[in-house]
């Protein structure tokens, strides 16, 4: 391994450098694996509800839409889904980006996402 990197009793350290996730585009369909990467960037999904798979609890993950179809996306994989802002429709002609944050609680997925709306395409 690198200097600037460690492995220590399960814990990875970076002193300098990026750690950075890898990039997965999915250009038709709703269907998302983060086993291809932390960030997926859906072209066009057809649909306003997204199927989720291979979280892992403490991740972190993003989703770009460059779909630019007004929708209100759902989130299947996501038991208890808690947004900010309140989950609503993107804009129109626009690109979205989502984060989410997955932990079990009680047995159930948790994802904390927030989103934006209305990035020019």
């Amino acid at each position: 391994m690198e200097d600037n990197l460690t492995v220590d009793g399960g814990n990875v350290r970076v002193t300098s450098g990026q750690v950075s996730s890898g990039q997965n585009i999915v250009a038709a369909g709703a269907a998302v694996d983060f086993n291809t990467g932390n960030v997926q960037v859906l072209e066009a999904p057809g649909t306003g509800s997204l199927t989720l798979s291979n979280m892992a609890d403490g991740g972190a993950y993003t989703i770009i839409i460059t779909d630019t179809t007004s929708r209100t996306y759902t989130f299947g994989g996501c038991d208890e889904p808690h947004f900010v802002p309140e989950n609503g429709d993107t804009e129109v002609g626009k690109q979205t980006v989502y984060t989410l944050l997955k932990v079990t609680i009680g047995g159930q997925a948790h994802c904390y996402i927030s989103w934006i709306t209305g990035f020019g395409s």
